[in-house]
């Protein structure tokens, strides 16, 4: 819990990368987006992170949806919304950009800004998220929680419906054993419409057997969630590391 594993600036990159996606085509699709937006029950974003350590990818996710929300303000000329769509390039047409694309939605969402933050371990969230969550956020209007405790178990299942649209782990799936309770505890707390969950792992953890692999093998055996990997630079003899976003279908 008070490490900063190489996963969780993965997660860091891949926001900051899909905040940067221009996520309409054209003003056709923009409209349809808006009145999907607008048919929401609950407006703002709800982000979760699971297992959150020094909680750097909900911090940055906060802070993008913040800044983000302040862009919404001013209405975009239509030279700006021209330039954005030039700016994209042939690269993000792939697979991955259909999800960066759903995460840039999820962090246009404005206000209110809710971040949930839970770590098994209390002294992780004292000793490391609170300090994280004071410098970075302490001037932004986020309403910050905290949960310790074993998944599902913690009080971090939404209540009254209130479900995340962005839920995020990273490093949480080194264990087998882990896997499965991660993908319930993260798929209860997902929201049905456009919600995502990003989570950021190692393919293969030695020695325990946990990993994306493995992540990727208990979803299959599920017919209502899409599951999209978002490629990351290998390093030659380095482990490979992958970014997976999790959708309901």
């Amino acid at each position: 819990g008070l490490t900063i594993w190489e996963c969780s600036r993965d997660l860091v990159r891949t926001l900051g990368q899909a905040a940067e996606t221009v996520s309409c085509d054209d003003g056709k699709e923009e409209e349809e987006q808006q009145e999907e937006v607008a048919e929401e029950d609950d407006k703002g974003v709800r982000i979760l992170e699971l297992g959150c350590g020094h909680a750097l990818p909900g911090v940055a996710a906060a802070k993008l949806a913040a800044a983000r929300s302040t862009e919404t303000e001013t209405p975009e000329t239509e030279t700006e919304r021209k330039a954005k769509r030039r700016r994209r390039s042939a690269e993000k047409i792939k697979k991955e950009s259909d999800a960066f694309a759903a995460v840039a939605r999820v962090l246009s969402r404005g206000a209110p800004l809710v971040l949930h933050l839970q770590d098994y371990n209390e002294v992780a969230l004292r000793l490391a998220a609170k300090p994280a969550v004071r410098w970075n956020l302490d001037n932004l209007n986020v309403e910050v929680r905290y949960f310790s405790g074993a998944w599902c178990t913690n009080g971090v299942l939404p209540a009254n419906g209130q479900c995340y649209h962005l839920v995020l782990s990273s490093e949480c799936t080194y264990e087998v054993s882990d896997v499965p309770v991660l993908v319930e505890t993260a798929l209860a707390c997902l929201a049905r419409r456009g919600g995502v969950w990003l989570d950021a792992s190692k393919a293969h953890y030695f020695g325990v057997g946990g990993g994306a692999d493995e992540l990727r093998r208990v979803l299959a055996k599920r017919d209502d969630v899409r599951v999209d990997d978002v490629e990351l630079p290998h390093v030659p003899g380095e482990n490979v590391r992958r970014v997976t976003a999790i959708r309901w279908l």
